[in-house]
């Protein structure tokens, strides 16, 4: 039981430090995002995304009114949108982050990709804990991982 619960701590742990990452790299290393960051990592999944949806994007993700987005908003905005997308709604939230850290866009997140943008925001990690982690995500341990097995393992539907 002690080795289960380890493993789902480290499960966690992982997906909050690469949350915390694609946070910090929208956030510009503030502790908080503003509109034109937020507009920023969106047109990242949709070039064409129109101010109009922008706008009530970012009013739904700042549940206090205060015209930023919180660490904290930021998880609970993009976990919405993980669970309607997993219910067919098609959203850009989860395509931005994606592309975040598939940085040739070739649709897939090689251990190379994940690696640098976790050292780029400071995130050092060990050779042993980066393939661990990246074998974790890597459900069909094909070598990279697809858009699926990366929204997955972040915000796991159950």
């Amino acid at each position: 039981m002690v080795a289960s619960r380890q493993s789902v701590d480290e499960l966690q742990r992982y997906r909050d430090m690469i949350l915390k990452t694609t946070f910090d790299s929208a956030a510009k290393g503030k502790d908080r995002i503003q509109k034109v960051e937020f507009g920023a990592l969106l047109r990242r999944g949709a070039p064409d995304l129109s101010a109009q949806v922008l706008n009530i994007a970012f009013r739904d993700a700042d549940q206090d009114s205060n015209g930023y987005i919180s660490h904290s908003e930021f998880v609970e905005w993009l976990e919405l949108e993980a669970c309607q997308q997993a219910r067919g709604r098609v959203g850009v939230a989860m395509t931005a982050v994606f592309r975040l850290w598939d940085a040739d866009g070739n649709a897939n997140i090689s251990e190379e990709e994940l690696h640098a943008v976790l050292n780029k925001s400071g995130v050092r990690l060990s050779v042993k804990d980066m393939c661990s982690l990246f074998k974790i995500i890597d459900e069909n341990s094909d070598g990279s991982l697809s858009y699926d097995e990366f929204s997955n393992f972040l915000f796991p539907q159950e």
